[in-house]
């Protein structure tokens, strides 16, 4: 159950720095357990991208050393043989990564604010992203188009962006979850 002067204390509309560390302080083991299970599933969509990749390599280049490696050297031919496995990781990876960032996205704040245990805060997650695939696309955009900003300014525009995406993701996530 949330700390009722928390919640006091969001509804007054005051603000402080410890909110931002509070959740370390209700349940380290499952936000530990949910940094653990992203990595676990990220591990694995990398070897099964690298598992496609041999694959798609030993079937489309049986001899290996008949491809040139610098690529400047490869002719039309050589790369058109290489531009379907391409493409198929490409989609692999966006078949599978998008749905693992999904999965994420609200977990830690699922795991951390309601005591959510880490499968269901992955499944919850997930489910709360895909129905609200549009703004949350409009939202991606956003935090794109300041993480150039951040870039043109060397970093700087960090200062605002970060504290801005990280309010608009709590809003977000107390929206979705009607907390």
């Amino acid at each position: 159950t949330p700390d009722p002067d928390v919640l006091l204390r969001l509804r007054d509309g005051r603000f402080e720095v410890a909110h931002l560390f509070a959740g370390f302080s209700r349940n380290p083991g499952g936000l530990a357990l949910v940094g653990v299970a992203y990595l676990g599933l990220t591990l694995l969509l990398g070897l099964m991208i690298v598992l496609v990749l041999v694959i798609g390599l030993s079937v489309l280049a049986p001899d290996l050393n008949a491809l040139d490696p610098d690529p400047l050297a490869m002719g039309l031919g050589e790369m058109g043989r290489l531009g379907p496995l391409m493409l198929a990781l490409l989609l692999l990876s966006l078949v599978l990564g998008v749905p693992l960032m999904m999965a994420i996205f609200f977990a830690p704040a699922l795991v951390a604010l309601d005591s959510a245990p880490v499968g269901r805060a992955l499944w919850f997650s997930l489910l709360g992203c895909w129905r609200n695939i549009l703004p949350l696309s409009v939202f991606g955009l956003v935090a794109l188009g300041l993480g150039v900003a951040s870039l043109l300014t060397f970093g700087l525009a960090l200062l605002v962006a970060m504290p801005l995406l990280t309010l608009a993701l709590y809003h977000a996530y107390r929206d979705i979850y009607r907390c």
